[in-house]
């Protein structure tokens, strides 16, 4: 059997260096603004849901981690998506921490976790149908998955549960507990665990999972990749786990899924590990097939840490990005890398001058391709700060046809959301919508036919 990385090719363009500092253009200056709503802070788990008139977006409000049991700002929002204009706001009780990322709509009906240790399935009014009482935390977009013709919405909490329950009534099908859960389990004294959980961080479950059939059943099962450096394979038609897997010697930073050209199953680990007496950082990505195994392991020596927080499918490759290079994955085991860091000088705190890159890591991509300028293959890549104006983060524009950054544009504030290119207003034309740490989610005219 070939792996998927049968065949290498190591491709790598240098970047060119810019030591003046100099301020990028303004995302104003290039896309025009149609219209801005104070929403709160999204963060890079959040998605948006969008209806015939309306956008639906969960909200944490005006803090990621909030210190007081009051957040008036958060909880999710239903705006206009022609005007931006908030129609409605709820799930927002005022005591409780009600941040919410991800949201799905089934039905007509939302289903999102928030921070106050609940999931909930509302009407895309606000009415609360069913509430239930979770582990812990719900950080993420839950997953639907269909099990031979019955639907369950699947999430996962902060401190190590899965749990699969029925769209309808919110009735629990199957949970799994990881052998380190630390959150409530029915029976437990509630209100002990609430004191508890305000001051616990993550420790299992942050991102949502992938779907796949790892165990060929027909039922698409579920890959964790965990905050506390375990991959967790669940068997999506029963809750039982079907593997799992410790990364001892390096901490797993990210997960993807690539198929090679027989439609076999790999998963991408991107990993790091820090060798504090060389002070630098090894990167590795790991494939391992549909059992956890590992395949085939590549290092990577000339890409630098700071892997992103997501990933784009796009014509049977997959592509990542780390803070100075895009790596594409192709289904036949092939590799390409692009460099595409923009590096600048800097005086440290004891006024030694250096040279870093303004590209920050924790970097994600958009949700699609799209042309701009003649290049009819573009990436945009939102980077959290900008190293050189630290107030402010950047998008770059990558063309996928000349291997190239053509295009960097200061936004308002430090963002986190990925960005999301979608014709907003309904005008026949793309828009870009961004949320920022000033609270506002911004909706920019691309000027490109949708």
């Amino acid at each position: 059997m070939r792996t998927a990385l049968l065949g290498l090719l190591l491709m790598t363009i240098t970047s060119s260096t810019d030591d003046d500092k100099k301020e990028f253009e303004s995302i104003e200056s290039e896309f025009k603004l149609q219209w801005k709503s104070k929403i709160g802070n999204a963060s890079f788990r959040s998605n948006v849901t969008f209806t015939e008139n309306d956008i639906i977006i969960g909200s944490n409000g005006k803090n990621f981690r909030d210190y007081y049991p009051i957040d008036k700002t958060s909880g999710v929002y239903k705006l206009n998506r022609r005007t931006g204009k908030v129609i409605a706001h709820f799930a927002n009780e005022s005591i409780g921490d009600m941040d919410v990322n991800g949201i799905v709509m089934y039905k007509g009906k939302l289903y999102f976790g928030n921070d106050n240790e609940e999931f909930l399935c509302t009407t895309s009014e606000g009415k609360i149908l069913w509430r239930n009482a979770t582990s812990g935390d719900i950080e993420h977009e839950p997953v639907m998955i269909n099990n031979k013709g019955k639907k369950y919405i699947v999430y996962a909490s902060e401190l190590g549960e899965v749990c699969a329950v029925d769209p309808e009534n919110g009735i629990r099908a199957w949970s799994y507990y990881t052998p380190d859960f630390s959150g409530w389990k029915p029976g437990d004294n509630r209100s002990a665990f609430k004191v508890k959980a305000f001051f616990s961080n993550s420790s299992a479950f942050f991102t949502k999972p992938e779907l796949e059939d790892l165990n060929g059943d027909g039922v698409e099962d579920l890959i964790y990749m965990s905050f506390n450096s375990f991959i967790y394979s669940i068997n999506g038609a029963t809750g039982k786990l079907l593997w799992s897997k410790e990364k001892k010697d390096s901490s797993p930073f990210f997960q993807a899924v690539v198929k090679n050209e027989q439609s076999n199953i790999r998963m991408a680990n991107f990993a790091y590990n820090y060798n504090s007496e060389e002070e630098n950082y090894t990167n590795t990505l790991e494939i391992a097939d549909s059992r956890g195994n590992i395949v085939s392991t590549r290092k990577f020596e000339d890409v630098s840490y700071g892997i992103g927080l997501n990933y784009m499918n796009l014509n049977n490759k997959v592509i990542l990005t780390t803070t100075d290079s895009l790596i594409v994955i192709g289904s036949n085991g092939n590799i390409e890398t692009y460099a595409h860091g923009l590096s600048y000088n800097y005086t440290d705190w004891n006024n030694i001058e250096k040279t870093g890159n303004r590209n920050t890591y924790d970097a994600v991509f958009a949700n699609r391709t799209f042309s701009y300028k003649g290049n009819k293959n573009c990436v945009l890549i939102l980077y959290q700060r900008d190293n050189a104006y630290y107030d402010h983060g950047f998008i770059e524009i990558f063309s996928l046809d000349t291997k190239e950054v053509v295009k960097r544009l200061s936004i308002p504030a430090v963002s986190e959301m990925a960005p999301i290119i979608e014709d907003v207003n309904k005008d026949g034309y793309l828009d870009l919508l961004i949320n920022c740490n000033d609270e506002y989610l911004y909706c920019y005219n691309l000027g490109i036919k949708a």
